[in-house]
């Protein structure tokens, strides 16, 4: 049986990769993409091709798989496919249960797990993407990848609740960010301020308070 039958049979049946732990059919294939073998990138392709099928349960399936083979997939081929076939992913919501809106905060999170600064035509999307009513999930990544241009936008997309949009920012960013969005809403907790040096972490906290 080839990977191609085996991946879509899974995913649609659940037949292949069968385990009384099983919540949904992609659990069994994420379980066969971690145990390895001489045909994971046969694996990997098959999960590609799910993803345009035509099938809304081997398309969810797919999508939910999706984060265990990121980097082989690459974000340029993600984004490809999910602007050349928005259809099958903008306001589609899952046939299985996932924390997701539709598929396409799937893609998106995705894509921005394995996209980088030098990835412009990614980072295009994203920065449209983060504009969808659950784009707040980008904004981690593109405070890592882009920086600069999330500062620039940060009054209107950042939550004031939304501490942790500082974390991957550098120091000198994460001062404009406090002013750029301020005043924000309510106190990180304990942990959140293990994240940062303790001499920033003190700045940081007298920046908020001045808020």
């Amino acid at each position: 049986m080839s990977s191609n039958r085996e991946v879509r049979q899974q995913l649609e049946f659940g037949s292949v990769w069968q385990d009384r732990d099983s919540v949904d059919n992609y659990d069994g294939l994420v379980r066969a993409l971690r145990g390895g073998g001489s045909d994971r990138a046969g694996m990997v392709e098959a999960l590609a091709q799910c993803l345009t099928d035509s099938n809304l349960l081997v398309r969810s399936g797919a999508v939910a798989a999706l984060p265990e083979v990121v980097p082989e997939l690459g974000a340029a081929r993600l984004c490809t496919l999910v602007q050349q076939h928005l259809n099958l992913f903008q306001d589609v919501r899952p046939s299985i249960q996932l924390s997701i809106a539709d598929l396409e905060e799937g893609m998106a999170q995705s894509i921005a797990k394995a996209a980088g600064p030098e990835d412009a035509t990614v980072i295009e999307y994203l920065r449209q993407a983060v504009h969808r009513p659950w784009g707040k999930c980008l904004l981690f990544r593109l405070a890592a990848i882009d920086g600069e241009w999330l500062l620039n936008h940060a009054a209107e997309l950042v939550p004031k609740d939304y501490f942790g949009v500082l974390i991957p920012l550098t120091p000198e960013r994460r001062r404009r960010l406090i002013a750029a969005v301020g005043p924000f809403h309510g106190t990180p907790s304990e942990y959140f301020w293990k994240q940062f040096p303790e001499t920033e972490a003190v700045e940081l906290k007298r920046l908020l308070s001045e808020r």
